[in-house]
């Protein structure tokens, strides 16, 4: 029995260690078990360029780490080569993605990269242009001209140049330190032939153009029977369409007569027509009898002339110059270092050809429109790139300007105001302002909406708020600041009275939250605008129509309730009485029962 238990008892133990063994080799088999390695897949998205832009999916890790001759282009647009090798896998991040895509953008006379997103592509790089049309292009290079650029060619309509580190935007503009046509200056040998913009006409150069014609020209203009003008040796015998009658030239002809004009038309006595002086005392035959005078009045209808303004001009020819320019409100809201484009329509309503120069008030560093002056024929309309960059170390803030259009002839004048919200591009906040009543009238309180959402990590520590009124010239009207506790949310309704001097016209309700060295910005638009008495009235009457209709409305309701309330009485009583007597003539059929 003892060997028995001794016997099994080693086998019982040879069993253990066999499954303790057979346990390790499991455990070391699945620690190194495949399935803990992490695989990372390298994606690059460039689906938006085409030509000769490289073909990174068919390169290795290795390649990608060094890839040199890395080419970026869309056809009929432009193109960047690199010169040097670029780290691309390093431009992937953590995600191993790399969006060419949405971080490098090639359009019309464009080429922008968001070296935040793709780091280390800041390198040297050859950049070709299409469809550029300048007369004397330069480079330029975040709103500046490129000084680290150089021209290699500039043939037809392509522009090549180099740049040392590859960080823009870019875009060609005219040199516009030299004469050109646009530049409204008539110079460089430039006549209104080959630049209407710069030049005027010249009487007296046998051409006739521009706004000359033969009443204003008649050396370069010649006299054309039909044009309106009564020039040369025209009359009113050989062209009646352009020459009234002269009264005094002792010619009877059109609608003169011995009334209007004696001295050319004689009176005759015995034509039948008592005119020219002719009474009965002279001229029986034609004027038989003296006519009582039955009175009557006469009125005189005098002419006016429009007078030019500030957004109409007549010209001495009599043509019209006018305008106008869409949108008249542009704005923008931008990352710290990065360019945003906005375009502007200009389209000539008037009857004149004009010129139109563009400039930039207030904000010169930052909004850079396309061409600074255009021409324009009647009824024509153009579009006007603007370009705005702002740097990374502007400041977070709201910037104010106005982009000024002035016609070439007449002084006529037009302008689009500009807020450019800037931000950090790791902001801690996120400000929003929402003004509660769009139009108030001067003295009157504007209200709006401030939220606020902390996007730290911080919690329960104290802000600074300012809010104000201000115009579009940056001129503060009125302001408060209030300092208050936030922990992940803030939203509350602040209030500024505005001035009672305010003059009609749209203004900004301007927020700003500050913590330490970090702020962040937003506003929202209003209007000033002064309520009429007539509107008063109005409004008054309003009031008195929906008091009456709701008066009206609780009478009528009241009295049907009430005879509601008196049918359902009277039915309850007939109830009422109808179950004492059927309840009194079951007791009496019960009696008899009972005896």
């Amino acid at each position: 029995m003892i060997f028995m238990r001794n016997v099994r008892g080693k086998i019982y133990l040879f069993i253990g260690i066999m499954l303790l063994s057979l346990g390790f080799i499991f455990a070391v088999s699945e620690m190194a078990s495949p399935s803990e390695v992490k695989i990372e897949i390298f994606i690059a998205k460039y689906l938006t360029f085409n030509g000769t832009t490289t073909d990174f999916n068919t390169f290795n890790e290795s390649a990608l780490g060094n890839l040199s001759n890395v080419v970026l282009e869309k056809i009929g647009f432009g193109k960047v080569e690199f010169s040097e090798a670029l780290d691309v896998l390093t431009m992937a991040g953590d995600n191993w993605i790399v969006d060419f895509d949405t971080d490098v953008n090639i359009s019309d006379n464009l080429i922008y990269v968001d070296t935040y997103n793709l780091a280390g592509i800041n390198k040297k790089a050859t950049l070709t242009f299409f469809n550029i049309i300048f007369p004397n292009p330069v480079l330029y290079k975040k709103g500046i001209e490129c000084s680290d650029c150089n021209l290699i060619s500039y043939s037809g309509d392509i522009f090549v140049g180099t740049t040392s580190s590859f960080d823009g935007p870019y875009y060609v503009r005219q040199n516009e330190s030299m004469p050109y046509c646009g530049d409204l200056v008539c110079n460089n040998n430039e006549t209104f032939g080959d630049c209407p913009l710069d030049c005027n006409t010249i009487c007296g150069d046998d051409v006739c153009e521009g706004t000359e014609n033969a009443g204003s020209c008649l050396s370069d203009c010649p006299s054309v029977c039909g044009d309106t003008y009564c020039t040369g040796n025209e009359t009113y015998a050989s062209c009646s369409a352009d020459c009234d009658t002269i009264c005094g030239d002792a010619v009877c002809e059109g609608a003169e007569s011995p009334d209007n004009c004696l001295a050319d038309c004689p009176a005759v006595c015995g034509d039948g027509d008592c005119n020219g002086g002719e009474t009965s005392s002279n001229c029986l035959a034609d004027c038989p009898a003296e006519s009582p005078s039955t009175g009557g009045g006469g009125g005189g209808g005098g002419g006016s002339t429009d007078t030019p303004t500030d957004t109409v001009a007549t010209l001495p020819d009599g043509s019209i110059v006018d305008f106008f320019v869409t949108p008249t409100l542009i704005e923008a809201s931008i990352d710290k270092g990065t360019y945003v484009r906005k375009t502007v329509t200009i389209e000539n309503n008037g009857t004149a050809s004009i010129g139109v120069a563009l400039e930039v008030e207030g904000v010169t560093e930052f909004v850079f429109p396309a061409e600074r002056s255009i021409y324009l024929d009647p009824g024509e309309k153009k579009t006007v790139r603007i370009d705005i960059y702002f740097s990374n170390l502007q400041p977070a803030n709201i910037y104010l300007g106005t982009l000024k259009y002035r016609s070439s002839v007449g002084g006529v004048f037009r302008e689009s105001n500009l807020i450019l919200n800037l931000k950090d591009r790791a902001a801690l906040f996120d400000i929003r302002t929402e003004v509660l009543k769009r139009y108030v009238n001067p003295g009157g309180r504007v209200r709006a909406n401030v939220s606020l959402i902390n996007m730290g990590d911080l919690e329960n520590f104290d802000v600074s708020l300012e809010y104000k009124i201000m115009d579009f010239q940056k001129n503060d009207k009125v302001s408060k600041e209030e300092q208050f506790a936030i922990n992940k949310t803030y939203s509350n309704i602040f209030f500024l009275d505005s001035p009672k001097d305010l003059p009609i016209g749209d203004y900004i309700f301007y927020a700003t939250v500050r913590y330490q060295n970090i702020n962040a910005t937003s506003y929202d638009v209003f209007t000033i605008e002064r309520l009429s008495f007539y509107s008063w009235i109005l409004l008054i009457m309003i009031l008195l129509v929906l008091m009456y209709l709701t008066y009206r409305w609780y009478v009528n309701r009241a009295a049907d309730l009430e005879t509601k309330n008196a049918e359902d009485s009277n039915q309850s009583n007939n109830k009422n009485s109808s179950g004492k007597d059927v309840k009194s003539k079951v007791v009496d059929e019960e009696l008899p029962q009972l005896y």
